[in-house]
């Protein structure tokens, strides 16, 4: 009987075992891979949750901008005119925004030195202890997870592509129409004995032009003033209303789409309005070093103005050797006098301090440096007002960040009545 038991165990294939083994394989796998899932699932719903609070962080970051924005145009209407009459005041023209860019690391040194914990004084109170509610508002404000910042900058500061859309070319009205000199007018270089004046997009193009021919552009065009005229050409040729190269004032060249009939193109000429500053990748002759140079220097926003309280030095320069060269009987002035272009960037800044520059002072400043009385061809080109606002702000929470840019128009009285002109999150 032993052994015959014997021999019945001996016949057993171990089914029984590998079956066990095999289902608790099944179910450790089962098992792992919905942890992982939901470990997944779990991670990708925070993700959302923290870049949607980043989002909204980078709007809260917007609307503080527009208070301030708003803020600076209150207390200019209000104080501004006293605020002129304090001799040696040093107040810069500069929006306040820009100014002071709005973070949270700002906002909470603020709080924690305002209404924080103060040394005692003599009278041995505290600061938070005299206003407990005040302090209590600005922690309950400030309690949220992330950051935020936002700066802004204005956007006539720069060369509006647009106005070669805006104005008809003079051979297009069978004359040379334009600005008058009390207007900003400049005479015609073509013919000046004939009366004529420029248009705004033809001294667009003369400013774009001395922009292009100065030291940040040199690597570019090798010192070569027909290929910037080409390039300068072609950007307001892209933009204009006619189909013809638009050579000089009243002088026509071929047609337009010639320039785009190269292997490396797959579309004509637009003629029309520019979108956005990007679009100037497609424009002939704009290459890739040209395009990030020259971006920071036009908009697709404003006016024939330029704010030279807040442009750059480049473009201050550019503009004072538009008018030089459009002026008889004003000496040029060397690009490697330092001496004498710091002394019209000083007299510019000296008057964009106070908080409301008037054109005719600047337009006054640069023509004391340059040796000339008459501004009348200078005041109707500058501007002095702030209306087209970029905002770039950005939300952070843990690992997601928001960068939001936006264009606003703060023309209208009241900030519900601004305009978004742009907007891109990402």
């Amino acid at each position: 009987m032993i052994s015959y038991l014997k021999k019945k165990w001996s016949q057993q294939s171990g089914v029984a075992l590998m079956m066990v083994l095999s289902s608790i394989l099944i179910i450790t796998t089962v098992a792992v891979e919905f942890a992982f899932n939901s470990h997944v699932s779990y991670e990708l719903a925070s993700a959302q949750r923290d870049r949607l609070k980043a989002y909204y962080l980078a709007r809260s970051a917007v609307q503080m901008a527009k208070l301030e924005i708003k803020l600076e145009r209150e207390l200019k209407e209000r104080y501004g005119p006293m605020l002129q009459k304090i001799p040696g005041n040093n107040i810069s023209s500069d929006p306040l925004c820009k100014q002071i860019p709005v973070s949270t690391g700002i906002l909470k040194g603020l709080a924690s030195g305002a209404f924080g914990q103060s040394p005692e004084g003599e009278e041995g109170k505290n600061v938070s202890a005299e206003k407990p509610e005040i302090s209590s508002a600005a922690e309950e404000f400030l309690n949220f997870d992330g950051d935020f910042e936002v700066v802004c900058d204005t956007e006539e500061r720069k060369i509006n592509l647009n106005v070669f859309r805006e104005i008809l070319p003079p051979q297009a009205l069978g004359g040379r129409p334009g600005l008058t000199p009390a207007q900003g007018g400049f005479a015609d270089p073509i013919n000046p004995l004939s009366g004529g004046v420029l248009s705004a997009s033809d001294s667009q193009k003369e400013l774009l032009f001395s922009l292009l021919s100065g030291k940040e552009f040199e690597d570019i065009f090798n010192g070569k003033p027909d290929d910037v005229k080409k390039v300068v050409n072609a950007i307001a040729d892209w933009a204009d209303r006619d189909d013809r190269i638009n050579e000089a004032p009243g002088i026509s060249g071929g047609s337009e789409d010639s320039l785009y009939s190269g292997p490396e193109y797959h579309y004509k000429n637009k003629n029309g309005k520019y979108t956005s500053v990007s679009e100037l990748m497609l424009v002939a002759g704009v290459t890739d070093d040209l395009y990030k140079k020259l971006a920071p220097q036009v908009t697709v926003y404003g006016d024939n103005k330029v704010n030279l309280c807040q442009s750059s030095e480049d473009m201050v320069k550019a503009f004072v050797n538009r008018f030089i060269r459009l002026t008889p009987g004003v000496a040029p002035i060397a690009d490697k006098d330092d001496t004498k272009w710091e002394a019209i960037f000083n007299a510019v800044q000296l008057v964009c301090k106070n908080p409301t520059p008037q054109a005719a002072q600047i337009a006054g400043a640069i023509a004391a440096n340059i040796g000339i009385s008459d501004t009348r061809g200078m005041v109707g080109q500058i501007g002095t007002v702030n209306r087209f606002y970029r905002l770039d702000a950005t939300g952070v929470v843990n690992e997601s960040r928001v960068k939001m840019s936006l264009v606003l128009d703060a023309g209208a009285p009241s900030p519900n009545l601004w305009k978004t002109l742009y907007f891109r999150a990402e």
